[in-house]
């Protein structure tokens, strides 16, 4: 590591140390509030919920033509099953 070249650079390097120590201090502070990670679980989890339900209200749409099909679906399946039995 080189050698710091004069006094401004020493009190700029200081000040550059002050502010990191700071923020360190702060941000120690702030893990040990218990609220903030129950704050962000909480938000996360009903994030989770929500885009689930988004999720399911979507593919339910999707699908909803589709449900004129299921008894002739059944019916098909229904001969099929009795053709194997002959």
């Amino acid at each position: 590591m080189e050698q710091p070249q004069s006094t401004s650079e020493i009190e700029r390097m200081l000040d550059e140390l002050r502010t990191t120590n700071s923020l360190l201090r702060e941000q120690i502070r702030i893990s040990r509030d218990w609220r903030i990670p129950l704050r962000n679980g909480l938000a996360s989890g009903l994030g989770t919920v929500i885009g689930a339900t988004v999720l399911v209200a979507i593919l339910l749409a999707v699908l909803k033509p589709f449900e004129g099909i299921a008894p002739g679906l059944e019916r098909l399946a229904t001969e099929l099953q009795q053709g194997n039995r002959r």
